[in-house]
């Protein structure tokens, strides 16, 4: 079973005195990360807190535009419901809302002053949870009736499951049902234009997002499917929040649980420019041209707000000075001292604060240019929430205050919150102990560091039993004493810019492993940890590679700090693990009798698809599969199932690479490479496997981006690179020889390849040395080309098997050396 990463609850803000809890549900979707703990006294703004039974504060979520929009010059000046997501805590009992007061004659809230307690409520447990799950019900209009309908479903960009990374639904508004291709184009404009600038560019970004396009027909503009208005003046919209999310729920769901984060809707609108962001979801239109800003920019700025949590940074009419407290924003402040403005880590050194004053008068915008001639700076500059004066912005240019002239850039504040909210779905993880690993981060190959005291995956649980969700996710923000408490213990000096990020757990904060990014230094720090308060049992370092056991034939994934081995011996497939201390967990693999195998094992390949390790193999030249659960250390019952094979082949050579529900296998045979898929819900092939490529390659291997296939060829002295959108029936191809560099006399005697961050990473044994050679999928070039791996200079002379596997942010290989293994 899935258990719930988030909670959404759904709230009735109709009765302005009393705000009610209506529903919730369970949600895969990955939940935002908490803001500082640190007191909040006079500041002023909106947001969620989350404590336990003795009241202690365990989380914060800054929420503007959840009890009202973003804007105070509204149509609508506050929302009738609403919804919350928050993190799935056990400990968590407690929920409760601060906003600013309300004026006691007619309850108008009174933006700017100090934020109060309005409202608490008890978080429903798990169990009370499934029961309070409201049944989801489409509206009526999704099938056709009355204002419109759904017409499909459309993946824009896919860069893993869903319930590991963040999800953005952008929805048709206004379209009739010509003009779909209209609003594909100009979704896609809006994410190619995203995908182009940073956060998106970096190590964070890259990899942080699925998006979907829902394509829906409106049939009557005055009457559209979501009831989108907007006013004549200004950019504010209002829209059925309501009916966007059962419409998302409904669509986006796995067992009913919902995995989407942020929905947009794209306003099929070219007079006006509209934006406007509420809760989770923002309205775009697609007005170009007069005022400037393009659709693109619009978007980004939306989602700015919506993903990121960021304040408005411009000035508009009617300006004035602004009086309240501290707004909870991460890029405003009303503070004039350097020591107390909330960025003062990034400030510029020696710059003057403020960096550009009030505009005299506070009627007007300031059109000075930068007082410091460079717009990389970082200091305070007036303006924001609309107000000219006293309340100040991070840099001259950003995506928040005027969008165009930043052409579609965050300023260095706006990237740091952007980065730290990214982080949770791209998670570094700690290396296996005894691994060589390739970071991307770094660029270079490096030996991991064994402590006897790392705990394996299952202890680094707290009470539910599915490491999967707690391992590949990360709490960004700062980390308080305890990584500095950890370092002084350890003699070791934080540099200064280091980022510092944690581990989720559904437990103390006092555990985890911790993650140290230093980006100029451009080294990865890692602190394993059992429990912080017991410092004998911390270790930073590195340590040699440790020994194997001889093997002529394995594979392998790496799960959290575990290494699964899986190998042949004498036609026997055998499992075990590399434990934290280096070693093969009780010093040897173990033979595994299960239901299916002839025990002629003569080739395999494995894939993790969490919580389960599929097996492919090789037993009497027929293609077999299986799956493997880690949480119950069983195979599944059924055994293994065996492929159907065209009349006469036998197979000798399997590889396969796991992606959603599907295993998609690559085998060998005698003329050529046969291509078919296994579906793990259903247990059972999808048919007879098909030729995907004649000849007789001497090695090859399969990996994937969750789009498409990518099958590395190695035939003679020549690489051939066959990629297929998944899904499709056609395999295209390209020589890539001369781009790895790969010489006629090198003699190559196995290949192993995985995909990361829009790169396949080959690695190769040539002249039984290994090498490797990282090819860039969009450019169609290597950058390096085969080059040696240096860390593996000490191998034996001769080498053997080899095994490539990829984590969210490492490569790893494994290889058999004629003396042992590494």
């Amino acid at each position: 079973m899935d258990i719930p990463r988030s909670i959404r609850l759904h709230f009735d803000n109709s009765d302005r005195k009393n705000l009610k809890l209506i529903d919730g549900t369970a949600a895969l979707t990955i939940p935002p990360g908490s803001a500082s703990l640190e007191s909040r006294a006079g500041m002023t703004g909106f947001w969620v807190e989350l404590s336990d039974s003795n009241g202690t504060l365990l989380y914060r979520i800054d929420t503007p535009g959840l009890i009202i929009p973003q804007s105070e010059d509204l149509i609508n000046p506050e929302a009738e419901s609403f919804d919350l997501l928050i993190p799935y805590m056990s400990q968590a009992t407690n929920l409760a809302f601060f906003a600013p007061p309300r004026h006691p004659d007619n309850l108008e809230i009174q933006f700017g002053e100090e934020s109060v307690l309005i409202k608490t409520f008890t978080i429903p447990s798990l169990p009370e949870l499934i029961q309070f799950q409201p049944s989801v019900i489409l509206p009526s209009d999704i099938t056709g009736e009355g204002r419109g309908q759904v017409l499909s479903v459309a993946t824009l960009l896919h860069h893993g499951p869903a319930k590991y990374v963040y999800n953005l639904v952008i929805l048709a508004e206004k379209f009739s049902g010509s003009e779909q291709s209209d609003f594909l184009k100009a979704a896609s404009e809006c994410i190619s234009f995203l995908q182009s600038k940073p956060p998106f560019t970096g190590v964070f970004g890259a990899d942080a997002m699925n998006i979907y396009v829902l394509e829906i027909e409106t049939t009557d503009n005055a009457l559209p499917y979501f009831h989108t208005e907007y006013a004549s003046e200004g950019t504010t919209t209002t829209w059925n929040h309501v009916c966007v999310t059962t419409v998302c729920d409904a669509l986006f769901n796995s067992k009913g649980k919902p995995f989407w984060n942020w929905a947009c809707i794209l306003v099929n609108e070219t007079e006006k420019r509209i934006g406007t962001q509420l809760g989770n979801q923002f309205a775009t239109g697609l007005k170009e041209g007069s005022s400037g800003i393009d659709h693109e920019q619009t978007f980004q700025h939306e989602f700015g707000h919506c993903a990121f949590g960021l304040g408005d940074e411009y000035t508009q009419s009617p300006f004035g000075s602004y009086t309240g407290d501290e707004p909870a924003y991460p890029n405003l402040t009303k503070e004039t001292s350097a020591d107390k403005i909330k960025w003062k880590k990034l400030l510029t050194p020696g710059i003057d604060i403020p960096t550009m004053k009030n505009v005299p008068g506070c009627d007007s915008k300031n059109e000075d240019s930068n007082p410091t001639n460079d717009d990389a700076s970082v200091g305070s500059y007036a303006g924001g929430k609309s107000f000219s004066c006293d309340i100040y912005h991070p840099q001259y240019l950003c995506v928040m205050n005027e969008a165009t002239k930043a052409d579609g850039l965050y300023c260095e504040v706006c990237l740091h919150e952007a980065n730290k909210v990214l982080a949770r779905a791209a998670p570094l993880l700690a290396p296996a102990p005894g691994s060589i690993f390739y970071s991307p981060i770094s660029g270079t190959w490096n030996n991991a560091q064994v402590a006897a005291n790392v705990i394996d995956y299952f202890g680094m649980l707290s009470d539910y039993p599915n490491f999967d969700e707690t391992i590949l996710e990360l709490r960004s923000g700062t980390a308080g004493p305890y990584v500095f408490d950890i370092f002084s213990v350890l003699k070791k000096t934080i540099p200064p810019d280091v980022e510092v990020f944690q581990l989720e757990y559904d437990d103390s904060a006092s555990e985890g492993i911790w993650y140290l990014l230093s980006k100029s230094l451009q080294v990865t720090f890692y602190v394993h940890s059992f429990k912080l308060s017991t410092y004998n049992e911390l270790s930073l370092g590195q340590i040699a590679l440790p020994s194997f056991p001889i093997m002529s034939l394995f594979d392998g994934v790496v799960v959290g700090t575990i290494i699964n081995l899986f190998a042949e011996y004498n036609g026997m497939l055998a499992y075990g693990t590399l434990g934290t201390d280096g070693n093969i967990v009780n010093g040897e693999l173990t033979n595994q009798y299960v239901k299916g195998l002839a025990n002629t094992v003569t080739d395999l390949s494995v894939d993790l698809s969490s919580p389960i390790i599929w097996v492919g193999v090789i037993d009497r030249f027929l293609v077999k599969i299986s799956g493997y659960q880690l949480q119950s250390e069983s195979w599944f019952d059924a055994g293994f199932v065996q492929m159907p094979v065209p009349t006469g082949n036998d197979f000798i050579k399997i590889r396969i690479v796991t992606i959603d529900h599907l295993v998609h296998v690559i085998c060998q045979s005698d003329d050529g490479l046969y291509y078919n898929t296994f579906n793990t819900i259903s247990y059972s092939w999808s048919g007879i496997a098909i030729r995907a490529v004649s000849g007789q390659p001497t090695y090859f291997d399969v990996s994937s981006d969750g789009k498409k296939l990518y099958l590395i060829v190695n035939e003679s002295a020549s690489v051939t690179l066959y990629s297929k959108t998944i899904g499709s029936g056609s395999w295209d191809s390209k020589d890539i020889t001369a781009t790895l560099e790969l010489e006629p006399a090198d003699a190559v005697s196995s290949l192993g390849a995985a995909v990361l961050h829009g790169n396949l990473y080959i690695v190769m044994l040539i002249n039984e040395y290994p090498e490797y050679a990282i090819y860039n999928i969009a450019q169609g070039n290597c950058v390096p080309f085969l080059t040696e791996i240096k860390p593996l200079e000490s191998l034996a002379s001769k080498t053997g098997a080899m095994m490539v596997h990829a984590t969210s942010n490492q490569i790893y290989v494994g290889l058999s050396e004629a003396k042992g293994s590494s």
